[in-house]
C-alpha cells in the first residue's frame, strides 16, 4: 500500500474545496455503471446541498469524457466545473480552461490529463470503488452522511459484497436486497435501450437498497423489465460453445445487449483458470466489443497489454481493472487480434 488509504489525503482535501468553490453551471460527467452512477449522486447531492446547479451526464454506449461526442455534449452545456467519476483517465486535456475535477479508482499509469485535480486510489490496497472515493470527498457536507449508502452501493457492485469499507462508511452492505439492486440498476446500460439516465434517477430517489430491489422507487419497475431483457440474452449468449485460444477460450456472441461481461464472468467460473474472452460483434454498428475474466488470480490488464498487439488510436484496449478488463475494436482490428492469440496458443 502506498501512502494513506484508501487515497492520497491532501488530494481527498483538494477536491472537497474544489467541490466548495464551484459555481454554477457545473456538469457532473460518469461512468454509465453502478459504481459510476452511485459515486455521480452522490457529487450531484453535495452540489446541491451548497446551491449548485449540475447537470448529470452518464456515457452513452460507447463515450467516453476524452472523446467525442461526449466532450462535445459537455462544452455544449458551456459549464463553469467539470466533475468525472469512474471514467478512467488519459492524457490531454478534457475540456481545456474548464476546471475539472476527477474522482476514479482505474489504472492511471496510460496517462492523466495534465490540468485536472484528480482522486485515485488504483495504488492502494485495498482499491476503493469510485464511489466510495467521492462520498469521502463529499462527507463534510452536512446531511450527506444519508448517502453513505451509495458509496457502499458502488463498492458492492464493483467488488461484491465482501469489500471491505464498512469501516469508512458506517455500513454492512450484506443480503440479497444489495445484490438484487445492482443488477437492477447495471441493466440500464446493458439493455439495447441504453438508459443509464433512468438508473440515476432512481438511485436520486431512492433512500437505501431496499426501495430499488422491491421496485418500490418510481422508475424501478423500467428496470425490472431491462434486467428481465438482459437475462433473456444471457441465457442465449451463454449456450455458445467456447473456442479454445491456448489458455485464452474465445466466446463469439451477438446482441444489442451489454452480455459480453456477464458471459464472460459465467464461463470463467466453468473454465477455471482459462482466460475468457467473451466478444459481442452486436453491441455497437462495425465493431466488436469485448470482456475478459478469469478465476484464476492472473492480472489480465498485464495479459492483453503483454500481446504483441497494437490497438489503433480510436480503439478501447486494455482499460478497467486487473480482474475486469476488454475492449471495443474495428471488426477488421479483432480478427488481428484473434490471430495474435492464435499465434501465442501455436507458440505454447
Amino acid at each position: 500500500m502506498s501512502g494513506e488509504w484508501p487515497a492520497d489525503a491532501e488530494a481527498l482535501a483538494a477536491a472537497a474545496r474544489f467541490i466548495d468553490e464551484c459555481s454554477s453551471p457545473v456538469v457532473v460527467a460518469s461512468h454509465n455503471d453502478a459504481d459510476g452512477l452511485s459515486g455521480a449522486v452522490i457529487v450531484l447531492r453535495a452540489l446541491a446541498a451548497r446551491g449548485i446547479a449540475a447537470e448529470p451526464m452518464p456515457s452513452r454506449r460507447g463515450e467516453h469524457v476524452h472523446r467525442d461526442p461526449m466532450r462535445g455534449r459537455i462544452a455544449a452545456l458551456a459549464p463553469r466545473a467539470l466533475i468525472v467519476v469512474d471514467m478512467g483517465t488519459r492524457p490531454g486535456s478534457i475540456l481545456p480552461g474548464v476546471p475539472t475535477l476527477i474522482v476514479d479508482h482505474h489504472d492511471a499509469t496510460g496517462g492523466v490529463p495534465p490540468d485536472a485535480l484528480i482522486v485515485n486510489g488504483y495504488d492502494r490496497e485495498p482499491v476503493a470503488s469510485s464511489s466510495v472515493l467521492a462520498y469521502l470527498v463529499c462527507r463534510q457536507v452536512p446531511g450527506l452522511e444519508r448517502s453513505a449508502w451509495l458509496g457502499a452501493f458502488g463498492a458492492v457492485a464493483d467488488l461484491g459484497s465482501a469489500a471491505p469499507f464498512a469501516s469508512l462508511l458506517g455500513i454492512e452492505a450484506r443480503g440479497t436486497a444489495w445484490s438484487k439492486a445492482v443488477s437492477l440498476v447495471n441493466a440500464a446500460r446493458r439493455a439495447p435501450e441504453d438508459d443509464a439516465l433512468t438508473a440515476l434517477r432512481v438511485l436520486e430517489e431512492a433512500s437505501g437498497v431496499q426501495e430499488i430491489a422491491g421496485v418500490r422507487t418510481p422508475g424501478a419497475d423500467r428496470l425490472q423489465a431491462y434486467s428481465a431483457a438482459v437475462q433473456g440474452e444471457v441465457s442465449r449468449c451463454a449456450r455458445v460453445a467456447p473456442r479454445m485460444l491456448g489458455e485464452a477460450a474465445l466466446i463469439r456472441v451477438s446482441s444489442a445487449a451489454q452480455v459480453h461481461p456477464l458471459v464472460a464472468a459465467r464461463w470463467s467460473r466453468r473454465l477455471a483458470p482459462a482466460v475468457v474472452i467473451a466478444a459481442n460483434d452486436g453491441f455497437l454498428s462495425g465493431r466488436v466489443n469485448f470482456a475478459m475474466r478469469s478465476s484464476s488470480d492472473v492480472n489480465l490488464l498485464a495479459w492483453l497489454r503483454d500481446l504483441p498487439f497494437t490497438p489503433s488510436a480510436d480503439a478501447e484496449y486494455a482499460n478497467g481493472h486487473p480482474r475486469a478488463t476488454g475492449g471495443s475494436l474495428s471488426r477488421d482490428e479483432f480478427e488481428r487480434f484473434v490471430q495474435v492469440l492464435r499465434e501465442r496458443a501455436a507458440k505454447h
